[in-house]
């Protein structure tokens, strides 16, 4: 096995997750959830390999919050769409 994937690419899966998932979120992008649900499939995966508890136990409560923010990010675009309250801007301000 080569120096740079001793975990079978695992690391580098979870770290291109991570990264994406930050550019998503940053951009206000929901799916961005979703690839820190990937990432933290690779990391309990690699908690898994190298049997590291705190691993596993951490990114598997990430998980659980990446779903809670996923699953709260969908109601708060549903109870946008549904309130039928103009949108205003800055520009209606002035």
């Amino acid at each position: 096995m080569s120096a740079a994937t001793p975990l079978f690419g695992l690391d580098w899966g979870a770290m291109i997750f991570s990264l994406l998932a930050l550019y998503l979120i940053g951009r206000r992008n929901r799916v961005g959830f979703l690839s820190f649900i990937a990432a933290n499939v690779c990391w309990v995966s690699i908690g898994w390999l190298t049997m590291s508890l705190a691993i596993m136990v951490g990114n598997v409560i990430f998980l659980l919050l990446n779903l809670r923010g996923y699953r709260n990010w969908m109601n708060t675009d549903s109870v946008r769409t549904k309130t039928n309250e103009p949108q205003t801007n800055v520009a209606q301000l002035q």
